[in-house]
């Protein structure tokens, strides 16, 4: 995954990945108003936030026009993978490798009710 964050702020997308990408994000967006709920709820939200009328209607042109340019420009400004922490739960000893092969490890002891504190 940090492999995959990191090429993305080296270079562009491949056509295939922005063409997979904007699919993927359009037929989502479609599915988002199958029940009246779901547009008052989306309406609503877009008012809350404050987007701009006809946000809605102009979406799918919108994304129809993000550039293999655009994406490497966001990605560059918003995705810092030097930054990245990876939180992990479970049972250590049933991982494949150590997790100090991903960086440094802070371990964080849960007592039974869940409770935990960050060490000192």
């Amino acid at each position: 995954m940090r492999d995959i964050i990191a090429g993305m702020t080296r270079a562009p997308v491949t056509d295939q990945e922005l063409e997979l990408a904007k699919d993927s994000i359009v037929n989502a967006f479609i599915f988002g108003f199958v029940k009246p709920d779901a547009v008052v709820n989306q309406q609503a939200r877009l008012e809350y936030y404050g987007y701009p009328p006809g946000y809605l209607e102009n979406y799918r042109s919108n994304i129809a026009k993000v550039t293999k340019e655009d994406v490497l420009r966001v990605s560059r400004e918003y995705l810092h993978p030097d930054a990245m922490v990876l939180s992990v739960v479970g049972n250590e000893s049933a991982f494949d490798k150590p997790l100090s092969t991903f960086g440094q490890v802070t371990e964080i002891k849960l007592d039974a009710a869940g409770n935990g504190a960050m060490p000192k």
